[in-house]
């Protein structure tokens, strides 16, 4: 199964080849979905999906719990891996032109730095600035960036729909700053208590989809030997065209035909987030070490009392606060700052998949009239938005007003 990818000899610049859309799009659409659907039965998906069920049960001990969050979690993979699919089709990323081992190993190297390097961002930009500054290891930028840019996008629509399922509540001590409205410091008395320590009630939410996806891969035909079921696609196709065009005139040169074969792989979103709430608890007991967890679901402002305080009573603004009773999930305040946070990251993460994929495209189609340090720039701008942009959604870029934990992103309502 392939696209094909022959070229015009009478086509100035030498653009693909256009076909009518009828032409086209059967072909195209059941070539992709036949790929589509090895990626979901492959073995590798499998894995993945075992893993996801025991990392949520792990996390919360209860094999109910991490089947719902892993069923819910696999209905959003699914659309997602197809969307991130087509985007990688359509735009013409191929995998050979991916240094997938070289990222793979860099990102294991980032990750002893600190954790919350395991990204692509990090590495993948890491990588294009030595292609373009030592000449290693051999990638296409364009490429490299736009695969980034393109999993990000994918990711923020996974935000954007997650929910605050799974959310585990917990309460951090030692709180900066006032905590009342009546400007009463960390550790100060609250009203009518005398010695008492304040906490503030935050969030955690952890969330990972594995995706079946597909990619292109170019492949050399000898001329007459190509496969039946060939769909030809439009000129405009790839939009990153950075290398094809090269790989196009070597197979002309060569007497050969390019095509682009689909081929199915699997990939892993991970995506961990921490809401912090306005609610303050003042206590009079002993303060608590670290943070205090507490069970998977929200239990209720009675289980908070009796896990910051050891059974003493807390107290919220001098008001004894009464107990919510058990629930199965958040609820109030909590589920609507985690509903305002995940908005807010999904938005901000959507602004920078779209910087880094039009910066992409421009690096992958610089004019001809343009000086090689010109284009040399155009290049370095995806990779250096790709690190400064994922700081600035991060919360540790110097003009972001947000603060962030390791890996953790706090955001209050």
């Amino acid at each position: 199964m392939g696209l094909a990818g022959r070229r015009k000899a009478d086509r100035k610049g030498g653009v693909w080849r256009m076909v009518g859309a009828a032409a086209v799009w059967p072909a195209f659409g059941r070539l992709f979905f036949q790929a589509y659907t090895e990626a979901l039965l492959d073995w590798p998906y499998a894995i993945l999906i075992a893993a996801l069920l025991l990392i949520h049960w792990k996390i919360y001990k209860e094999p109910v719990q991490a089947g719902l969050l892993s069923f819910f979690v696999l209905l959003l993979s699914l659309p997602a891996g197809l969307l991130g699919s087509l985007l990688l089709v359509l735009t013409g990323i191929r995998a050979e032109a991916l240094p997938a081992g070289y990222m793979l190993a860099l990102t294991m190297v980032l990750a002893l730095v600190r954790p919350r390097f395991i990204c692509l961002a990090y590495s993948g930009s890491l990588l294009c600035f030595s292609s373009l500054l030592f000449g290693w290891p051999a990638l296409e930028v364009p490429q490299v960036m736009g695969l980034v840019a393109i999993l990000h996008l994918v990711e923020s629509l996974l935000v954007a729909l997650s929910s605050s399922r799974g959310a585990r509540p917990a309460l951090t001590p030692g709180l900066a700053g006032p905590v009342s409205p009546a400007g009463l410091a960390p550790g100060s008395a609250g009203p009518g208590d005398v010695g008492s320590s304040a906490w503030r009630k935050h969030y955690d939410l952890l969330r990972l989809w594995p995706l079946p996806m597909v990619a292109v891969t170019a492949a050399f035909m000898p001329q007459g030997q190509l496969p039946p079921g060939l769909a030809e696609m439009p000129d405009w196709w790839p939009l990153l065209d950075s290398g094809a065009k090269a790989l196009s005139l070597e197979a002309q040169a060569q007497g050969r035909s390019l095509i682009f074969a689909l081929s199915p792989f699997v990939a892993m979103l991970g995506y961990s987030q921490r809401f912090t709430t306005e609610r303050v608890y003042f206590g009079k007991s002993r303060r608590p070490q670290g943070k205090t967890k507490l069970p998977s679901a929200d239990r209720g402002d009675d289980t908070l009392a009796a896990a910051a305080g050891g059974g003493a009573r807390v107290r919220e603004s001098g008001k004894a606060i009464r107990p919510s009773g058990k629930g199965a999930g958040v609820r109030g305040e909590g589920a609507a700052t985690i509903h305002k946070g995940l908005r807010h990251s999904a938005f901000s993460l959507l602004i920078y998949s779209l910087i880094l994929f039009a910066l992409s495209w421009l690096a992958a189609q610089p004019p001809a009239t343009l000086r090689l340090s010109l284009r040399y720039l155009l290049e370095a701008l995806p990779p250096l938005w790709g690190i400064l942009g994922h700081e600035w959604i991060a919360g540790y870029f110097p003009l972001c007003s947000r603060t962030r934990n390791n890996t953790i992103l706090r955001i209050k309502s």
